[in-house]
């Protein structure tokens, strides 16, 4: 969502006044030394060379109006969404990096593999009391299935506020946060309730999948952000 300050990304665009300007110069040098084929052929000249005036005209007129506002509203959304980006980003790592020392894994969080995965969500034992704190309302010491329940809550909304932008995004980065966003952990957000009993494992190894898969999208997602995003 990086704008030059020319569209230098429309095609059509920048041949069209590539063409145009090639039409003004030769017509300004060698148009003396360019046979007329037809009758009308000083009349078919000057109409080719207005045009192309018009179209360098019109070319100019953009980048000055639409191209520049459309950069300079970019700049600023981009401040806002980098801002959120990196909150929703870094509320995940600070999940993975949590919920990794529990099941003392190594691998740095670009790195984790499904093994490595399925070895977290195994350490992960519902109701094994955890010191991390997610919520400062909650005073008393929290297990595993409250620190996941309250992880998946806050990402739903931390996306929200993006999803706010949603006019000005572009579309790769839609895809990839609704990747990060709806995959199918939050589907089954209701099921890790602290109150309810609906999960029979004593862990979380029936969901190494999805929390794979979640991870998977926060890579793309950071990497997208390191390159579009980053300051």
């Amino acid at each position: 969502m990086k704008y030059s300050k020319l569209p230098s990304d429309n095609v059509p665009l920048n041949l069209s006044l590539i063409l145009s300007i090639l039409i003004d110069i030769i017509i300004l040098l060698f148009s003396k030394n360019i046979p007329n084929l037809f009758i009308w052929g000083d009349e078919f000249e000057k109409l080719l060379f207005n045009l192309s005036l018009a179209v360098i005209s019109s070319y100019i007129f953009y980048v000055i109006v639409v191209h520049s506002k459309i950069k300079k509203d970019s700049e600023n959304i981009n401040i806002f969404l980098a801002k959120l980006t990196i909150n929703l980003l870094n509320s995940y790592e600070f999940f993975i990096d949590s919920i990794k020392d529990n099941a003392n894994i190594k691998s740095n969080n670009i790195d984790i593999t499904v093994d490595d995965m399925k070895k977290i969500c195994s350490a992960l034992v519902l109701k094994e009391l955890t010191d991390i704190c997610l919520d400062l309302n909650i005073s008393s010491r929290m297990n595993w299935q409250q620190f996941v329940y309250l992880f998946l809550s806050k990402q739903q909304k931390d996306a929200h506020d993006i999803y706010v932008l949603m006019p000005f995004l572009d579309s790769v980065y839609i895809k990839l946060l609704s990747d990060f966003t709806t995959n199918a952990l939050f589907d089954k957000l209701q099921i890790f309730e602290p109150n309810t009993s609906i999960i029979t494992n004593e862990n979380f190894s029936n969901f190494h999948t999805e929390f794979y898969e979640l991870h998977s999208s926060y890579v793309s997602l950071k990497e997208y952000y390191s390159i579009n995003l980053l300051p």
